[in-house]
């Protein structure tokens, strides 16, 4: 034992193997609350203390800048913090921004770079496709479209470490194979799909054209977008021997967190650091039955593919699992055991060996509840919720979560909550756009630039300081758009004129200004005087000062952080809120068209991307700054999307709609995003379709969910009278598994045991006035109900399967 302490104790077996390999790289496969982040940091650690490694010369790389601060931190309790701060911790995009700005003079970018937004993007994609008129007769789908399009496909050729030229060579070789009767991927394909795939392959060899003009007109302006940062250090270190001699010597032990999910080009970034060929010190540590991030461009066999490289690799799994109940794990390892695609296929998650003498928790199980209809998953959540709080201590409602597959059914299910009395707390729902007070500002730009924007004057309207009435509005919009479609006709109003009132209205219809309209119709009304002198007055301004001083003036002119009575809280949150729409404004104003006014202005916001309109980091701060930053967790009920619980944990999760189409498996609607064409990608001899691929991650995302329970889970299912063809996670436990959980039918749930609960649904035919009371809202017995839990393993601990576990 030094001053450090022992390093190894309190390590378990595969823990303490982990942290003293040596001789070859090592892949970790560390299942759900097995302690990754413990072996990682003991790890190095070790390296530092016992083996005498300079902390210089150690990456270590995570995905989030606060999972790098959380590392340093720790090390920091190991190894002191001289030490810790020496190690190189960060993201994948810190570190390349690192070696770019180390050899400006290579990268071909100069010695200060400009990250730029997705505005500048698309208008130097829509100045190419001009100059050079890439896409000819295809321009007929959409201009704007193909350049979406174009500058997703480019994203994700580089998220897959695919040059332009690369692209430009698969267009050309696609176009033979299609001549000869073969599909993108060199199969044989019918006379159907050859000629869909035609029109694909010349919209793909008009994109990967693209590609290489964008890349060369980057580097002409010094502009760099968030990928390079990634592509970029990677041919850095393959074309200059000088880098790869600089950073080989530097650059000695590598360790790489939350590997599934990289993609194929982070994957070269580490290959060009630490080659196989040098049989480097790597650890790579993840779960790739957690790999649920492809839209985000990650390979979900980034494990195989690593083993394909380095050849020499180790495998090792951590199966300890220090967070959740054996009822819990049994469930989780049942759902991924089915997965047809994972690296090691006999992987389990096990209760700790340290935890398993110790006495399960009272009311640990897994629950599988039956309804009638999917929306009635809020009520019964409302109810279970509200029962479970009865007998928990002060501040228990942040350790229960809600993880649906979409924000509209956690919307659903959060009103449901809400109308109980039960506080909740969404993440990752409101961003700064979201805000009234921004909303606000954002009207008042768009009707003082684009007079046509009804909405933007109906929303002015309607909130201080003007308040008009929403009955008052919804009679002037249907006013106004009888006299625009009259003016449009040409034809005359019934009734008498009032002169020139009437000739002014009809021509602001005729122009679709519904600010002038209303300024002409309702020239007597004292709030629309108000707004007309308003508008006048801000109009006046915004042709003589640039667009940030009149997006201050307007914050400021209608102080919008004292629009809405907010709490302490919220009204801190809002002047934040605002202080970063003013700050964009700020920092974008010299990138803005001349004369640089708010129409310039709004011009440029509106050919940003989604992601960007929501005011958040811009050019560097995008590396310095989490993209899903954390919010701290208050005393509520928590809604999440599967995504956004990844790394997180609670003592009660509920998963509603474990059912397809739409909940757990989604399978409607297709997949989210573009998709590059099969045969581009070296998939290993991976066979499945982009379907099969879908299929398993819509898999690994209910794995995830499952697996953030610590002691108690309840699924909340459609019933159906037969089983499914389709995959059906619910119906695989009921059916196949029903050892494991405790399946409950409504009525059971419902069922009166400690005073009633109200439960929305209709009433049946037939029904009495009681029983159809309050518009539908029926009483129901609520209770601990009567579940059929098997024996053994599942079921539910701590007494009779079932009641207990409602009770707890």
């Amino acid at each position: 034992m030094d001053a450090h302490g022992d390093l190894l104790d309190g390590l378990n077996d595969a823990q303490r193997q982990g942290v003293l390999h040596e001789g070859s790289p090592l892949i970790v496969l560390a299942g759900p609350g097995t302690g990754k982040t413990r072996l990682i940091t003991h790890r190095v650690a070790h390296q530092i203390v016992e083996r005498d490694v300079d902390p210089s010369t150690i990456v270590a790389v995570t995905f989030t800048n606060k999972a790098a601060g959380e590392l340093r931190e720790r090390l920091a309790d190991l190894v002191g913090p001289s030490a810790a701060d020496s190690v190189h911790a960060s993201t994948f995009h810190g570190f390349g921004l690192r070696l770019l700005r180390r050899f400006p003079d290579l990268s071909g970018i100069g010695g200060s770079p400009e990250i730029i937004d997705s505005a500048q993007k698309r208008r130097l994609l829509r100045r190419l496709a001009t100059e050079h008129k890439i896409y000819g007769t295809l321009l007929a789908l959409g201009a704007e479209a193909l350049l979406d399009e174009a500058g997703k496909v480019i994203e994700l050729c580089r998220h897959n470490a695919l040059s332009p030229e690369a692209c430009v060579a698969f267009a050309k070789t696609w176009a033979e194979r299609l001549d000869a009767g073969q599909g993108s991927d060199g199969g044989p394909a019918d006379a159907d799909t050859v000629a869909a795939q035609r029109e694909e392959r010349a919209r793909f060899a008009g994109h990967a054209r693209m590609y290489a003009l964008f890349e060369g007109a980057c580097r002409e302006r010094g502009w760099l977008t968030i990928d390079e940062l990634i592509t970029l250090p990677t041919r850095l270190l393959r074309e200059h021997e000088r880098v790869r001699a600089v950073c080989h010597s530097e650059y000695r032990h590598f360790v790489v967190d939350e590997f599934q999910d990289v993609n194929l080009a982070q994957i070269e970034l580490v290959r060009a650091l630490a080659p196989p060929e040098r049989h480097p010190d790597l650890v790579v540590v993840g779960d790739d039955d957690q790999a649920i991030y492809e839209f985000r461009g990650a390979d979900d066999r980034a494990f195989a593919r690593f083993a394909s490289l380095w050849t020499d690799a180790t495998t090792l799994a951590l199966t300890e699992n220090y967070r959740s109940e054996a009822p819990v794990l049994d469930v989780a390892n049942a759902v991924i055991a089915r997965a047809d695609e994972r690296f090691a296929p006999e992987k389990r998650i096990e209760r700790a060996e340290a935890l398993r003498d110790a006495p399960t928790k009272a009311g640990a199980c897994v629950e599988v509840v039956q309804l009638e209809r999917d929306p009635q998953a809020g009520d019964v959540i409302a109810s279970m919720v509200r029962r479970a709080l009865a007998a928990a201590p002060e501040g228990a409602r942040s350790r229960i979560a809600v993880i649906a597959r979409t924000h509209s059914e956690l919307d659903s299910i959060g009103e449901a909550l809400e109308l109980e009395g039960i506080p909740v707390q969404r993440h990752a729902q409101r961003g700064v756009a979201d805000d009234d007070g921004v909303r606000d500002l954002l009207a008042w730009i768009e009707l003082l630039v684009v007079p046509q924007a009804s909405w933007a004057v109906q929303r002015v309207l309607s909130r201080p300081p003007l308040g008009v009435d929403v009955a008052t509005l919804a009679s002037w919009e249907r006013e106004f758009r009888r006299a625009r479609r009259l003016a449009v006709l040409g034809v005359e109003p019934d009734g008498p004129s009032d002169g020139a009132s009437d000739a002014s209205a009809r021509r602001a219809a005729g122009a679709g200004d519904y600010a002038a309209w209303l300024e002409a119709r309702a020239a007597d009304d004292p709030q629309i005087v108000r707004f007309a002198g308003l508008r006048a007055e801000l109009l006046a301004q915004s042709h003589q000062d640039p667009a940030a001083d009149m997006v201050w003036t307007i914050a400021t002119r209608f102080d919008l952080v004292h629009t809405d009575l907010l709490g302490p809280r919220d009204r801190a949150q809002r002047v934040e809120r605002l202080v970063r729409v003013v700050r964009f404004a700020r920092a974008i104003q010299h990138r803005l068209d001349a004369p640089g006014d708010l129409a310039s202005f709004w011009a440029y916001f509106n050919d940003l991307d989604e992601r960007d309109r929501s005011f958040g980091a811009m050019g560097e701060e995008m590396i310095g700054r989490d993209e899903d930053a954390d919010e701290r967790a208050q005393n509520a009920v928590q809604l999440l999307s599967a995504h956004g619980a990844k790394g997180l944990e609670f003592d009660v999760v509920f998963v509603p709609r474990v059912n397809p189409p739409h909940g757990f498996p989604k399978t409607a609607g297709g997949r989210d995003g573009l998709s590059l064409p099969e045969g581009l990608i070296d998939r290993l001899g991976d066979e499945r379709d982009a379907k099969a691929r879908s299929r398993a991650e819509e898999r690994r995302i209910f794995y995830v969910a499952a697996t953030r329970a610590e002691r108690r889970l309840v699924l909340l299912t459609k019933k159906t009278k037969t089983r499914s063809k389709s995959e059906h996670y619910a119906q695989e436990l009921l059916f196949d598994e029903p050892g494991l959980i405790v399946a409950r039918e409504l009525d059971e749930v419902l069922d009166a045991g400690e005073g009633r609960d109200t439960l929305t649904h209709e009433a049946p035919a037939g029904a009495g006035a009681g029983t159809a009371a309050a518009g539908g809202r029926r009483r129901a017995a609520c209770g601990p109900g009567r579940g059929r839990g098997g024996a053994g393993r599942g079921g539910c601990a701590g007494g009779r399967p079932g009641r207990d576990c409602a009770r707890s």
